[in-house]
């Protein structure tokens, strides 16, 4: 074998060598790189953790331990975040269940939104509950607290939660406006219903 026959099988070589190599590095790329808009939080990669992420990935990829149909998924996924945007916790005195809005019956309102009467979700938590035997505060995903806005923001009988909705998506509390609630009875990214014994009872109009 000549010399540059020699020099020849050697690049040959190297480069059989190097194709794991390069085919892990493309895998990887596309691993990472794969975005379905379905699920926008499948993965999310910021520049200062890419490096590390990529030769993770080339690494696994080589060894075998990787496989392309896994999908990589963040803390959060979308169904995660869907799911948990539904739940709304509906307490009585001590006791507290939560109640998962989507799985009632929902009504379309004006702008095309589906809502869920508030009365509803009170009573898929508590089914034998007597609205007028209690009142009721809202508290928000953020903390907001109706009762805690001052003198006209007092809890409502609880049988006044049959003229209020909770819209689906955004969990906001609504009334009809003919009843010219106050802003404090009309919290965004309603998280907690707490049903109180009833002292007298209140219009909060």
């Amino acid at each position: 074998m000549t010399i540059k026959a020699i020099e020849v099988k050697r690049q040959q070589d190297q480069r059989a060598a190097l194709r794991p190599v390069a085919r892990a590095a493309s895998q990887a790329e596309a691993c990472l790189f794969q975005y379905d808009s379905s699920q926008r939080n499948s993965l999310r990669i910021r520049s200062l953790a890419w490096p590390p992420l990529f030769l993770l990935c080339v690494l696994f990829h080589l060894t075998g331990c990787l496989d392309q149909d896994v999908e990589v998924t963040g803390p959060q996924a979308d169904a995660s975040d869907s799911q948990q945007g539904s739940l709304l916790v509906v307490a009585l005195e001590e006791q507290e269940v939560t109640v998962e809005l989507e799985t009632l019956p929902s009504q379309p309102g004006g702008d095309g939104t589906q809502r869920v009467i508030m009365a509803s979700a009170i009573q898929a938590g508590y089914p034998a509950v007597v609205l007028a035997d209690w009142i009721f505060d809202m508290v928000a995903e953020d903390g907001f607290r109706t009762s805690n806005q001052g003198e006209g923001c007092e809890p409502l009988p609880a049988d006044r939660t049959s003229e209020a909705w909770i819209e689906l998506v955004t969990r906001d509390v609504g009334w009809d406006p003919a009843l010219n609630m106050r802003g404090c009875y009309k919290p965004r990214n309603l998280s907690r219903i707490e049903l109180m014994a009833h002292p007298g009872g209140s219009t909060g109009e």
